[in-house]
């Protein structure tokens, strides 16, 4: 974890020892996000699949896909619109997977940077607890995908918004209207 909070200039961890690292992270599971707030960065571990309020247990992101966002719609989707005003977070990564070839027989096709960096994907997160819980609230995060680039349009028509370190301010930052322009 201290590569991800020295990269990222992390002032705060919580709750990372929830999380384990991984090979390979599927959604509904725990993965560590970077959250800005007034001005600090904190790093805490979240569950992929952003909750939105009105979701009374975690079955709800078995139900409808939550754990990724078209860019193109975060301003208008219900699920989507609040967290993409107020609670923009980043989702390190030392890669992504796209699976590739005939059904039944695809395999993982690893991306990653040239220079063995960070991916920085923008994601949204919320605090969310099940109904008549009197626990604290839980983190939960979506990735923000996009159009995907000439190169990774032969493997999928969506990719992973990647920030590069000089947005990641920008994208952060609650009173920057629309980030993505």
């Amino acid at each position: 974890m201290l590569e991800i909070e020295h990269y990222y200039g992390v002032d705060d961890a919580n709750d990372l020892d929830i999380w384990e690292r991984q090979f390979n992270i599927p959604p509904r599971e725990m993965a560590p996000i970077i959250l800005g707030q007034r001005g600090h960065r904190c790093l805490t571990a979240a569950f992929w699949s952003l909750m939105p309020p009105w979701a009374e247990t975690l079955e709800y992101a078995n139900k409808v896909s939550t754990f990724n966002a078209k860019a193109e719609t975060l301003a208008e989707k219900p699920t989507f619109k609040s967290a993409f005003v107020k609670r923009r977070c980043i989702v390190p990564a030392e890669a992504f997977y796209e699976w590739v070839g005939p059904k039944g027989k695809k395999q993982p096709l690893h991306i990653s940077r040239r220079d063995g960096g960070f991916l920085s994907m923008a994601g949204l997160y919320n605090f969310w607890k099940p109904t008549n819980s009197e626990g604290r609230p839980i983190p939960t995060f979506t990735i923000v995908t996009t159009e995907p680039s000439q190169w990774m349009a032969r493997l999928h028509n969506r990719m992973p918004v990647i920030l590069q370190d000089d947005q990641i301010d920008t994208w952060l930052d609650p009173t920057v209207a629309d980030p993505l322009q």
